[in-house]
């Protein structure tokens, strides 16, 4: 990344930046296998809500989070992503779209269910014969189902590996205020949109973040900006029970090209909150671009788009959300 914030995409920068970060995985004779992990978490994405096959309904009339999960499954076929990995709360199951269940909003359950997957990679990396290096643990990118990657080839991993960030585990974007487009009322910290290198001391810092929800962030539980807020909280205040090494290797990084509504690699509608922001139409372009990003990639149809949609809820599964005591520690839902 540039001093302005935008990606560097040199393949020189790439090759340069390869031990900055995990390691590159390389397939016998030399060829690169796949990297790193693509992760939604989200009730509405569940395989029982998806639309009904209807040619007479357009690809733009359909709800936007089918419309961001597909693109980003193109994405990640064409950049050579391992996984794309779709999630969503067993209490949501069957609730309304967008409700709250048992108290619990699913942006607190989102940091359940990533313990539970950094877990299961670090448990296997760990009972290995001889143990393995953590540095060939993949790279997680967390988006909520109002984003996508707009980026058309670039792994992510590569753009992370060609930056300096050496001895980071955790990446989430500082927002700022954009007054030329007319956006005043940046948060802090928004984690949309998260990059998480699978390790033991990521472990340790999602737990410490989620069983705050408990403690200093009880306030936080059922109200906005419930998780988000509850990390700014921890950093402000240094909390002790945060990791050492926080400081270094949570890092953050510019809003802009990762996570808004005018990203250039990731893109981030907000939609969820933009009451607090104004009306949607001052900040940026209309949801309709995703539809403009599929046509580009030759879905073009009702069937095209379904194709792509059961391709990227293929393995699709619950997760029950657990939040406090020994429950941090279960193994459930390790299936990876």
């Amino acid at each position: 990344m540039d001093r302005r914030g935008h990606l560097v995409k040199s393949r020189a920068g790439r090759e340069q930046g390869h031990s900055s970060l995990s390691e590159l995985s390389l397939v016998s004779g030399g060829v690169r296998s796949c990297l790193g992990e693509i992760v939604y978490f989200d009730d509405r994405l569940q395989p029982s809500k998806v639309p009904a096959n209807n040619s007479a309904v357009g690809i733009s009339k359909l709800p936007y989070w089918w419309r961001v999960l597909v693109a980003t499954q193109l994405y990640a076929r064409r950049a050579n992503v391992c996984q794309l990995v779709v999630a969503w709360p067993e209490e949501f199951s069957s609730a309304k779209q967008g409700s709250i269940a048992s108290g619990s909003g699913a942006s607190w359950c989102k940091l359940s269910y990533l313990i539970t997957r950094v877990r299961a990679r670090v448990e296997r990396c760990e009972e290995q014969a001889g143990g393995c290096s953590e540095a060939t643990l993949p790279w997680m990118l967390f988006l909520d189902s109002d984003a996508f990657v707009r980026e058309t080839q670039q792994n992510f991993v590569d753009a992370l590996n060609a930056q300096e960030l050496t001895g980071a585990e955790i990446l989430v974007t500082r927002e700022e205020a954009v007054p030329e487009l007319g956006f005043h009322k940046a948060f802090e910290i928004n984690t949309g949109v998260m990059f998480i290198h699978a390790s033991r001391w990521t472990l340790n810092f999602l737990e410490v973040w989620l069983a705050e929800r408990e403690r200093s962030c009880a306030d936080l539980k059922e109200v906005m900006p419930r998780e988000q807020g509850c990390l700014i909280r921890l950093l402000h205040a240094k909390h002790s029970r945060l990791p050492a090494g926080t400081d270094t290797r949570l890092r953050l990084i510019p809003m802009r090209p990762f996570n808004s509504p005018w990203g250039s690699f990731i893109r981030h509608f907000w939609s969820a909150a933009w009451y607090l922001r104004g009306p949607p139409h001052k900040h940026g372009p209309s949801v309709d671009l995703i539809t403009d990003e599929l046509s580009l990639h030759g879905v073009l149809s009702r069937k095209q788009f379904d194709t792509e949609l059961r391709e990227a809820l293929r393995g699709a599964t619950s997760h029950t959300c657990r939040f406090t005591g020994s429950s941090l520690s279960s193994p459930a839902n390790r299936s990876f």
